[in-house]
């Protein structure tokens, strides 16, 4: 009976051991360690370059005025929308009714003495024949006449130029300088009509004056024109925009300049919608620098074609915005910094490969410019090699 008792606490006891055994047993397939690797491979690395400009129309047309003189009507609120013909201002001068009154009496002139001539020659030619009078005679009218004919030719250009402002329905063209009253008329009339409209030549905002480089106002800033601004011939005085897009301005340096090419897609942000991206492309850049404080730097020019509907009333002509362009290199070798070590004994940067048994070997490198998205090795590593990266975590 004893014999069976020890047998059964015995069996008991080895039972409890083998499950004690078993729960102080280390798993070593929990506690082994995964090596995280990247495999190296030769891709395009990208460069973003950053510019900050202003929101400009896509497209413009500058409106200039037709003489000197004070502008006397404004007919427009700077930002409003005008239509294609529009009025927009009237401009008073008597500059143009003195040309008219110059030309309508040098045009008299040279009819009268062409006239003059024409008769002349016309007497001449039949004495000629006759014998009656001599040659260089002859001839000296000849010439007398064709002078005339080119002066008159001259004043009659000249008269219809200045003539290009007025309306009117007598033909001054056929006056001579003997009909007094007629001529009289004309001037009288000339020095009335001293107000010129200027018209919107195309559909668009009105926006304050943006020069360009076909502006005779270059070298000076374009001004804000209201009612009583004295006014120079050709001064630009509005610019209508189209707002089918919009572009953007920006300037950049020598070191980048050659970096870029019309054509380039952009990302376009403005400050005061910073979680809208516009896409644009760059339309120009140019050739020539301009002096900015002494650092020479070059315009360019970024389209945008299309605003979003939901954007085009908040978004303004002249709020800053920044463009950012993705410029691609050559194929290379980058990896992630994580990857990348040095050695503290003598400064080698290495990283770890995989060797054809699967595990961690030293392999010196070389490297190049590092960026947010990895570091270039410029030698030392071979597309498909495995490179280890360390992780960071305890």
């Amino acid at each position: 009976m004893k014999f069976f008792t020890r047998l059964f606490y015995s069996m008991i006891f080895l039972t409890l051991m083998i499950s004690l055994g078993g729960c102080f047993k280390k798993d070593t397939s929990k506690n082994k360690k995964a090596i995280n690797t990247y495999t190296v491979k030769l891709a395009p690395v990208y460069t973003t370059f950053y510019f900050s400009g202003n929101l400009m129309p896509f497209q413009y047309k500058n409106v200039t005025s037709p003489t000197e003189g004070a502008i006397t009507q404004k007919d427009f609120t700077y930002g409003q929308t005008v239509k294609q013909g529009q009025l927009l201002f009237k401009v008073q001068s008597n500059k143009q009714a003195q040309a008219f009154s110059s030309a309508l009496s040098d045009y008299l002139k040279a009819k009268e003495s062409f006239n003059q001539s024409a008769s002349t020659l016309q007497n001449d030619t039949s004495l000629w024949k006759n014998q009656l009078i001599s040659r260089d005679t002859y001839v000296q009218s000849q010439n007398s006449y064709y002078l005339g004919r080119l002066s008159l030719l001259k004043a009659q250009e000249a008269l219809v130029k200045a003539m290009q402002h007025y309306q009117t329905s007598e033909d001054v063209f056929s006056l001579s300088i003997s009909d007094i009253s007629a001529v009289t008329t004309a001037l009288n009339n000339a020095a009335e009509y001293n107000s010129y409209e200027v018209r919107s030549p195309t559909e668009g905002v009105a926006l304050f004056p943006i020069q360009d480089a076909s502006s005779d106002d270059s070298g000076s800033s374009p001004k804000k024109v209201e009612v009583g601004t004295q006014v120079k011939d050709k001064q630009l005085l509005v610019t209508v925009g189209e707002f089918k897009g919009m572009s953007l301005t920006a300037k950049v340096s020598e070191i980048e300049v050659n970096k870029l090419k019309p054509g380039m897609k952009v990302d376009i942000t403005s400050v005061a919608l910073p979680d809208v991206v516009l896409n644009g492309y760059i339309s120009t850049v140019d050739s020539q620098a301009s002096d900015t404080s002494n650092i020479p730097q070059f315009g360019m020019k970024v389209a945008i074609p299309k605003i979003p509907i939901q954007y085009k009333d908040t978004l303004k002509i002249g709020m800053s915005a920044k463009a950012a362009v993705r410029i691609a290199s050559a194929p290379q070798i980058q990896i992630p910094i994580a990857a990348v070590q040095q050695n503290p004994n003598n400064g080698q940067t290495y990283v770890e490969i995989l060797n054809k048994d699967g595990k961690p070997q030293r392999q010196n490198v070389e490297t190049g410019a590092t960026s947010m998205d990895g570091v270039i090795i410029t030698s030392g590593l071979k597309s498909g090699d495995q490179v280890v990266i360390k992780s960071h975590t305890t």
